[in-house]
């Protein structure tokens, strides 16, 4: 038996060789395994112990190098994606054998054993050389959110919810209309609606955060009435429902209890207010407005000399003393 040695990177490997053989050489376009070769050895009884010994040192310098998972979905060429495997695919297999990094059953497990383990390595690098034929995977290769695999239609795939991947393999950030509790989001609604304030917080008024979607016309942070901004995140003033400095009541409009302009109902002040039963109200009698805050009517019992009355009994018999005309 004779010996040869590759390099790879700083690293010295020895493989047995046998004499009169050809040996042909593969470079691995991983990381730091740039431009020097293996030799593949034909013998099938030395050969695998060779390889892995190889391999293993190199997938030891990419683990370090901590390579981020590829698009996994080419049985057998997790890495190339390649129209056929590369011994970077025999690396990339071996690393997730050593649980170094994620792959794939339907990528990875060519010999479909139903784990992932250096035999495939092996397998997919015969593969690359023309020694074996072509791999299979299982099938179908289905993409799985939460597997810790990032997928081509993924964006991200950390396995569970972080804060930087949402629960649906999206990247995650305020306003993707996924809540992410991992993140510290209490809500996510894409963007600002009734319920969640633009920052992923609960819409509540007084928070601080201004959100009309809520329903809020202002929000100064506090529930003080009559600093500007009352409790009910609306600007301090009459009709707002609350009652501040200057107002005798307040019910957001006019009630029984209240005029429009927030004070106390009362005939003749001018201020007309049907929750109240006024049908006018021009501040004493008129033409138009008996002193009751009624319509003027000849017979209505109520005499109203800017309404041209001269006297009023309260029906519109004539000889009585006072005629239909009043």
């Amino acid at each position: 038996m004779g010996f040869g040695r590759a390099f790879c990177c700083f690293s010295i490997i020895p493989l047995t060789v046998l004499p009169g053989r050809s040996h042909p050489s593969i470079r691995l376009p991983l990381g730091l395994v740039t431009h020097e070769a293996l030799l593949i050895i034909r013998s099938p009884a030395k050969r695998a112990l060779s390889f892995l010994s190889a391999l293993l040192v190199a997938a030891v310098l990419v683990v370090g190098a901590a390579p981020a998972p590829a698009d996994e979905f080419l049985c057998g060429r997790p890495a190339s994606r390649a129209s056929g495997p590369t011994a970077s695919d025999a690396l990339f297999t071996l690393t997730a054998a050593t649980g170094g990094i994620a792959c794939k059953l339907c990528v990875c497990d060519v010999d479909q054993s139903g784990s992932i383990r250096a035999s495939d390595a092996l397998l997919i690098l015969q593969w690359a050389v023309g020694s074996e034929a072509a791999a299979a995977c299982p099938q179908p290769c289905v993409s799985e959110c939460l597997d810790g695999v990032v997928d081509p239609d993924e964006e991200c795939d950390d396995g569970i919810e972080t804060r930087y991947c949402d629960s649906n393999c999206t990247l995650a950030r305020c306003g993707d209309g996924t809540r992410n509790e991992a993140r510290g989001e209490a809500c996510d609604t894409h963007g600002r609606s009734a319920t969640c304030n633009g920052d992923c917080t609960l819409a509540e008024c007084g928070d601080g955060n201004f959100n009309p979607a809520a329903g809020e016309l202002c929000d100064d942070g506090n529930a003080l009435d009559g600093d500007g901004c009352d409790s009910t995140c609306t600007p301090t003033g009459c009709g707002n429902g609350v009652v501040t400095d200057g107002e005798d009541c307040d019910d957001a409009g006019a009630s029984p209890a209240c005029d429009a302009d927030c004070t106390a109902p009362t005939c003749g002040d001018g201020v007309r207010n049907e929750a109240a039963g006024e049908a006018c109200d021009e501040g004493g009698e008129s033409e138009s407005c008996d002193l009751d805050c009624t319509t003027p009517s000849c017979g209505d019992g109520i005499v109203n000399a800017a309404a041209g009355e001269q006297c009023e009994d309260g029906n519109d018999v004539d000889g009585d003393g006072c005629d239909s005309n009043c």
